[in-house]
């Protein structure tokens, strides 16, 4: 049971953090005007170039009649035309190879590389394409989420090379809310999609559930998987990490290790790292925390997103630890002093101290001269805190 000073502290620190939430709020408020200002100008500059040329965009061509004709758009892409069928819309998604392609087939959790042509099956019209944006692909990981429906379902089973059209149902798109003008409510789509790479090497998530929304008074034993995916794509907030000896804060990086941070988001989430403590330093090398007496394990593993070179751990580098072996972080992490010291380029960077760092130096300083064990005085990490 936390004691009267210890919720005093809690407290007190609940205050900072709400202070530096509306500090940041304010900031990304006035970063926001910036950016809609901007794209009102841009938008101005395109209208103006539309009026001063008079050409119209002859790339989105719409075929209402079985055909398998391309279009060559810009960049020497090849546009499919989409065939949108005659009759009612059919109720449950409809999966149609148009081109086999070859190799492994797509499973859930694989990330791909698609070209698309969207086409609205009520009002046969073309309501977007990947293909007019250029050669970049549109990339997604197949059974996260991260698109509708249909097409979690529609690309499993397809093969790199492959062209597949899907017609998918209102229930399984946009569902009663539409998307924009051009998609209504319940709105039945047909997509033709050419699938140009599949990576079923990316981060494995786990079953474990995303933790709710307020956080429990006391973080569970162990966890029977590792956490599904809780985070968005690339998702990288700042982590305030609250301990006896004051506050550092640690930039995310969900670019570099998006399924380490996800991890480390959900275990902060669950209270894992509440009334935790930094457990080692190494005068010189690193400190380390996250294993606390009774946490010493989460009850799983993660697999590991490796820097490419030793480089990358420079100084207050924020770092998975792990047993020595592959795919053994979860809990614990560390932070670089000089990491040049570690054996190798083996543990994954899932961020970087930004502020904070004569906290970081100060906990280093508990270290003993020529040990590897816990710092001369216990130091707790009180709490951390995504924001």
């Amino acid at each position: 049971m936390p004691t009267e000073k210890r919720t005093r502290k809690r407290e007190g620190r609940q205050v900072r953090l709400a202070q530096v939430r509306a500090a940041e709020m304010r900031a990304r408020r006035r970063r926001q005007f910036f950016l809609v200002a901007g794209g009102l100008v841009a938008l101005f500059a395109v209208f103006v170039v539309i009026a001063v040329t008079g050409k119209d965009d002859k790339n989105k061509t719409v075929s209402t009649t079985a055909s398998s004709t391309t279009t060559t758009v810009k960049k020497g892409l090849v546009k499919p035309r989409v065939t949108v069928p005659d009759g009612p819309a059919p109720t449950s998604l409809k999966i149609d190879d148009l081109k086999e392609g070859t190799g492994p087939a797509v499973k859930a959790g694989d990330k791909v590389d698609v070209q698309y042509v969207g086409v609205n099956y009520r009002t046969k019209k073309e309501f977007d394409s990947s293909y007019d944006r250029g050669d970049e692909p549109f990339s997604f990981t197949v059974g996260e989420g991260e698109v509708i429906k249909g097409w979690d379902q529609g690309l499993v089973g397809m093969k790199k090379g492959g062209r597949r059209q899907l017609i998918v149902p209102g229930d399984l798109a946009y569902g009663k809310d539409g998307a924009g003008a051009e998609i209504g409510p319940n709105d039945t789509l047909v997509f033709v999609i050419d699938l140009e790479k599949i990576d079923n090497s990316g981060f494995k998530y786990g079953t474990a559930a995303c933790p709710p929304r307020l956080r429990p008074k006391q973080a569970p034993a162990k966890f029977a998987d590792s956490p599904k995916r809780c985070t968005a794509e690339g998702s990288s907030p700042k982590a305030y990490v609250t301990t006896s000896e004051g506050q550092f804060v640690v930039q995310l990086d969900g670019a570099k290790a998006p399924g380490t941070v996800n991890n480390f988001i959900f275990l902060t989430g669950w209270a894992w790292y509440d009334h935790n403590a930094i457990t080692r330093v190494v005068p010189g090398f690193v400190i380390q925390g996250g294993g606390t007496t009774g946490r010493e394990s989460t009850g799983y593993t993660i697999p590991d997103e490796l820097p490419k070179s030793m480089k990358e751990y420079t100084k207050y580098t924020v770092a998975m630890a792990n047993t020595g072996k592959p795919d053994t972080g979860a809990g614990q992490w560390f932070v670089c002093l000089d990491c040049s010291k570690l054996p190798g380029p083996d543990y994954t960077i899932f961020g970087k101290v930004v502020e904070g760092m004569d906290v970081v130096d100060k906990i280093a300083a508990l270290g003993t001269p020529g040990s590897d064990g816990p710092p001369s005085k216990p130091v707790e990490i009180q709490g951390v805190d995504i924001i």
